[in-house]
């Protein structure tokens, strides 16, 4: 089944059927029934194509999965460079491997179909896309959403820093979708970021169903106050807020759907599953997802139609007008020539622009490695653009050089966005112009993702002369007339900046942007110019069929004759078209309700008492696992500031280790809560400064969310910590969405970034990286990775202690999980 109506089949067959039914029509408008046959041929292979963005560690592939029924798109690989993932409906297993030279390879239903997924999609086999795979087709027989809808994944939006290169990946995949399904978790805040997909998105007038995944992640308040139902409706609010303040026209048709994609796909892709999977499924909330997507695509169908039908129209009244003119012996073909030239000089101008502005970022990029890092004198001291004219050649890179190559970097980015949108906007006119289907033209391919760079630091062993302590130093001093110093030599150590290692890292940068950028120029050309064949298919058809009416003599009878045929099948079907106009851009707009199997229950006196119990002996547990982490860094006696972006981060924190209820947290606020306790809400850096500036030394806890941990919104409050910490003060990097990392298959990707930041950071080494969960074990076997060389000895023998110590809190979830912790 494929995306092809009756109404424009029996259009277009009827108009085929009146110019083709005599010898001298067929030979005259061949090129007009060739235009016919052409477009038939289209989008009799056609499917309605529902894209699908989001941030990385957002749960996509586990709800691409989900959709499929099958778990072949694997969640724990990392994408490989620019390849693109659809998903479709077959009637058996299979994948197809379409490569950039244009081949392609069919891989069946074999046992070792998920291997060669993984072979051609993780990074870790397909380095930079070494196989030149362009796109991966996943097929399965229990695809959710139809025979002739075609799933796309675009790559993650991962918010390291390059919103152009996020704003391209969405400027070139949105020209090509009908529907976008937009994943956020309903943990994420509600930032700039979201915002400003939402306004991308608004820019392509894309029906959208935002999903909130991970809803079984939600928990009630701690102070009892709201139940996970209310906490989940709150954080749809937020969403919708943020539709409301959008730049999106019709803000009703949006759909927002709470789900946990991990139960859907844990459900349907289990041939057996168990009571308990089920009931996990019936909550998740997969059905009225699918059933929202589903009203998606069955509202986009007339308007897809309706456009094909007014195509067909509109080309019919060209012809029409054009014969008109010949029987009046004015010819047509200067005219048409020169508009339709003139179109084909506007594209073909574009193109070749936005290519070169590409090809100019790789050349400065040249010329920022050449200004560092050439040992050719003259090389180095050739003229350089005014983008780079600031930098001077150094011996070492600090964070301030660091910092103006991302900006020089983000320019060339931001002249690259502008030159792409100003192609599409000259490809949509000339689109516009020709009346043709904008979404049968556009064409897209995955586009490379970014690197980072930072300065890199070291830890070095130092050592200094100071006096010793104790009465025995005083009468020594005493005895001998002040000849004996009392001096000894103490060891320390003191995290430095590694300038070798800094330099070496900003080379791979630069060089890597070098290749992702000519990747991006590759990707964004291969889509470009597919575009502009097409456009330019169409042009020269039509310029051949006006130049080949011109050299053969109209019969002025027959097409007295056929201009009535065609004006008799214009007004039924333009007739038609109208009244539907009405109904075309209806959209199914029920409230979406919220359903979570948490709920506020009467209890037996005894089972309550039972259950308070059980929350005391956690909160002691947790209480014990932060203080031993303060232990081991010997900061037992310094006072503690919590701080965070998220207020519900700050009130779980609280409850969770100092069993304090408090939710009444307000942005840019502090909070006094004891002389050793102080808490801060996305506080400024004057703020956190004057915080600090107040104890002598402090342990800071700055609660993150991992799934954001990139994120503008995040990095600028960290940073402001960062800059403001002083020698006596340590910070603990405490991750607070572990739950939600675990069900997205991200716990070792996550602790591996959150590490290396600890790492780098001025004092880290004085505090650690910790997770706060309402299961303290993962705590201790973060602390654990931290203070031991993990071998396979050690890490059995930690199962083994914590099985033995706590048999209630460890089960093989639990090991799965601490198993990610400690190798990560």
């Amino acid at each position: 089944m494929r995306l092809i109506t009756v109404k424009e089949i029996d259009l277009a067959n009827e108009v085929k059927r009146i110019l083709a039914s005599t010898e001298q029509r067929k030979l005259r408008y061949a090129s007009e029934l060739n235009w016919f046959e052409r477009w038939q041929n289209l989008w009799a292979s056609d499917r309605i194509r529902v894209g699908v963005i989001g941030v990385t560690s957002s749960g996509k592939s586990t709800l691409i999965n989900a959709l499929l029924g099958d778990d072949l798109l694997s969640v724990a690989v990392r994408p490989s460079s620019s390849q693109l993932v659809s998903c479709s409906y077959a009637k058996e297993r299979s994948a197809v491997v379409y490569f950039l030279n244009g081949e392609k390879k069919r891989v069946g239903d074999t046992v070792r179909l998920k291997e060669t997924i993984v072979q051609y999609s993780d990074e870790n086999y397909n380095k930079r896309n070494q196989k030149q795979v362009a796109q991966l087709e996943l097929s399965t027989p229990n695809f959710a959403l139809g025979e002739d809808v075609l799933l796309v994944d675009s790559p993650g939006l991962d918010a390291t820093g390059y919103e152009a290169h996020e704003k391209l990946t969405l400027e070139t995949l949105l020209p090509t979708v009908d529907i976008v399904v937009f994943v956020t978790t309903v943990k994420s805040e509600v930032d700039k970021k979201m915002k400003q997909t939402l306004d991308t998105i608004a820019k392509y007038d894309c029906p959208v169903m935002i999903v909130q995944n991970m809803l079984d992640a939600v928990r009630p308040s701690v102070d009892g106050k709201k139940s996970a139902a209310t906490v989940a409706k709150e954080r749809m609010n937020r969403v919708l807020l943020a539709v409301e303040q959008s730049a999106i026209k019709n803000k009703s048709d949006v759909k927002v759907s709470q789900i946990s994609a991990v139960n859907a796909m844990r459900y349907r892709c289990n041939p057996n599953p168990t009571e308990q999977e089920e009931r996990a499924y019936k909550a998740a909330r997969y059905d009225d997802f699918v059933a929202g997507v589903k009203d998606l695509i069955k509202s986009k169908r007339p308007e897809i139609e309706k456009q094909r039908v007014r195509t067909i129209l509109e080309h019919l009244e060209d012809l029409i007008r054009q014969e008109d003119k010949r029987t009046e012996n004015v010819s047509t073909s200067l005219t048409a020539d020169t508009a339709l030239t003139a179109i084909s000089d506007n594209i073909t101008c574009a193109l070749e622009d936005t290519y070169n502005d590409i090809y100019n970022v790789i050349m400065e990029l040249e010329k920022i490695y050449a200004k560092y890092f050439s040992d050719d004198s003259e090389a180095a001291g050739r003229k350089i653009s005014g983008l780079v004219s600031a930098f001077l050649r150094k011996d070492t890179l600090d964070e301030e050089d660091i910092a103006e190559i991302k900006n020089v970097v983000k320019k060339f980015e931001s002249k690259t966005i502008e030159s792409v949108q100003a192609f599409s906007e000259k490809c949509s006119m000339a689109i516009e112009k020709l009346n043709l289907p904008a979404r049968d033209l556009w064409s897209y391919n995955g586009l490379p993702r970014m690197p980072e760079v930072s300065v890199k630091t070291k830890v070095v062993q130092r050592r200094r002369t100071v006096k010793k302590s104790g009465i025995l130093r005083s009468i020594l001093r005493g005895i001998t007339f002040g000849l004996y110093k009392g001096e000894e030599t103490e060891y320390y150590t003191e995290t430095i900046r590694d300038d070798e290692a800094t330099k070496e890292s900003v080379k791979r940068y630069i060089k890597r942007l070098q290749r992702e950028y000519a990747k991006t120029l590759d990707a964004w050309s291969t889509n470009a110019k597919s575009t502009v064949l097409s456009i330019q298919q169409e042009i020269d058809l039509r310029v051949s069929a006006i130049k080949e009416k011109e050299q053969q003599v109209l019969d002025a009878n027959d097409w007295k004759q056929l201009r009535k045929e065609l004006e008799k099948c214009f007004k039924r079907y333009a007739g038609k078209s109208q009244k539907q106009e009405k109904n075309v851009y209806e959209r199914v707009n029920d409230d979406t309700n919220v359903s979570i199997g948490t709920k506020l229950i009467k209890a037996p006196y005894k089972f309550a008492q039972l259950y308070h119990a059980a929350e005391k002996y956690l909160h002691a547990v947790q209480g014990s696992v932060f203080n031993y982490a303060m232990e081991i860094k010997q900061r037992r006696d310094y006072p503690v500031i919590v701080i965070s972006n998220s207020p519900d981060n700050l009130s779980d924190f609280l409850f969770r280790v100092y069993q304090i209820k408090k939710t009444d947290f307000r942005r840019e606020q502090s909070y006094c809560l004891s002389n050793e306790l102080s808490v801060a809400c996305s506080p400024t850096a004057d703020q956190i400064k004057s915080m600090l500036e107040q104890r002598s030394g402090a342990n800071v806890f700055l609660l993150i969310n991992g799934l954001q941990f990139h994120t503008e919104f995040e990095t600028i409050l960290r940073r402001s910590v960062q800059e403001n910490l002083r020698p006596n003060d340590a910070l603990f990097l405490t991750i607070q969405d572990f739950e939600v990392l675990s069900n997205g298959n991200a716990i070792s990707e996550c602790l591996r970034s959150v590490r290396m930041e600890q790492n780098t950071t001025a004092n880290g080494e004085k505090g650690m990286t910790l997770i706060s969960h309402k299961n303290p074990v993962y705590n201790m076997a973060i602390i654990y990775a931290q203070t031991t060389d993990v071998k396979l000895k050690e890490e059995t023998e930690f199962y083994d202690s914590l099985t033995a110590r706590f048999p209630k809190l460890v089960s093989e979830i639990e090991k799965k999980r601490i198993n990610n912790i400690l190798r990560s």
